[in-house]
């Protein structure tokens, strides 16, 4: 193939939303899409594809063909489903677990290894079971043998929901006493895990939104959360599920968090004497806002100094006739899709704009 310098793409974002609603009209109301972006959005730049469309309502997440580009959504912020289509390995699965990342599931194998992972890392492993449907890579063959494979598959969520309830009432009640799950908590396992798309959502706004969506974000948790009375052991469980994520998030998102809680002793015992849902509401905006501004202060310190990077480049290489935008990304180990729009926002040029008006001197 021949490589041409100085030329390149512009995707419109408007077009494929554009696209996704045309797509919607073909189908029934209660059926939802999952956007396949693999290889980078098929060159298209999966990461601003995927923040784009997000927030459609009939999207039900996003489908990539490898944990690394999984891992890329993630780290962006994307909290939808992300599904991977391939095969994925044993050394990923504790990773996929605690990033909510699904793997497509055709050996009982998998299961196992996955099982493992999730007592490893403290946190369920959520599956898709593939199907061969006549391509012959890989899934189920779907037969009679398949369907019991698929049957026993099925019963699992139960058999973990209980142990986790289980788990939950002994942090409240220690561990030194029978507890019937079925006389405390008789509907716990029916519930719908509301709670993890609620402080799922409060992340995202974190690093992806402003402080009036994370507003927005946290008033509808915690409005949510009081609407529905909950008890004292389920408002416990909320907060504690709450404080981990944002340990995990800020951990994740290299944030000091001493800084952020101000040294405080035992954070959850804090939270968890508060006396008022507008309290819990002031101090997890508190938290989220502060959270959000070291957030975007770093990212505008990376997105400079990625910039400043690429200018240098091209001056060193500006004689070089292979220099192109390609070259500046794959020094930098980014998308072309990435790069340029990042370019444009911090200078006010296309990179090509830039190339041809530069003075090498």
């Amino acid at each position: 193939m021949k490589n041409y310098d100085r030329i390149w793409a512009t995707v419109d974002l408007d077009a494929i939303k554009h696209n996704m609603a045309a797509m919607k009209v073909n189908l029934r109301e209660e059926t939802k899409i999952i956007a396949v972006v693999k290889t980078d959005g098929y060159g298209h730049g999966a990461v601003p594809i995927a923040h784009e469309i997000e927030d459609l309502p009939y999207l039900y997440g996003f489908a990539v063909a490898t944990v690394e580009e999984a891992l890329i959504l993630r780290g962006s912020g994307i909290r939808k489903p992300v599904l991977i289509l391939g095969y994925t390995f044993p050394y990923c699965y504790e990773k996929m677990a605690r990033e909510e990342i699904r793997p497509a599931v055709f050996r009982e194998d998998m299961l196992e290894e996955m099982g493992k992972a999730a007592v490893s890392c403290g946190r369920p492993v959520k599956i898709h079971i593939k199907v061969d449907t006549g391509m012959s890579r890989i899934g189920l063959f779907p037969d009679e043998g398949s369907v019991e494979t698929v049957k026993e598959i099925a019963e699992l969520p139960a058999s973990y929901q209980g142990a986790r309830n289980a788990v939950s009432y002994r942090v409240i009640y220690g561990n030194t006493r029978a507890i019937n799950i079925a006389e405390i908590d008789p509907q716990g396992s029916a519930e719908e895990p509301w709670e993890e798309q609620s402080i799922g959502n409060i992340l995202k706004k974190i690093k992806t939104g402003d402080e009036r969506t994370l507003k927005e974000a946290v008033k509808e948790s915690v409005t949510q959360l009081s609407g529905r009375g909950a008890s004292l052991q389920k408002y416990q469980i909320f907060i504690t599920e709450l404080i981990a994520e944002i340990f995990r998030f800020g951990t994740l998102n290299g944030l000091n968090l001493d800084e952020i809680f101000g040294g405080t002793g035992d954070i959850y015992r804090e939270v968890m004497q508060m006396e008022s849902p507008e309290a819990l509401e002031s101090w997890l905006l508190k938290t989220g806002c502060q959270m959000q501004e070291m957030i975007q202060n770093g990212r505008q310190d990376t997105t400079k100094s990625f910039v400043t990077k690429a200018i240098e480049y091209v001056r060193e290489h500006y004689a070089d006739s292979s220099l192109n935008v390609e070259s500046v990304c794959k020094n930098l180990s980014v998308s072309t899709a990435y790069f340029s729009t990042v370019f444009k926002k911090e200078t006010g040029k296309t990179f090509i704009n830039y190339l041809t008006c530069i003075s090498p001197f």
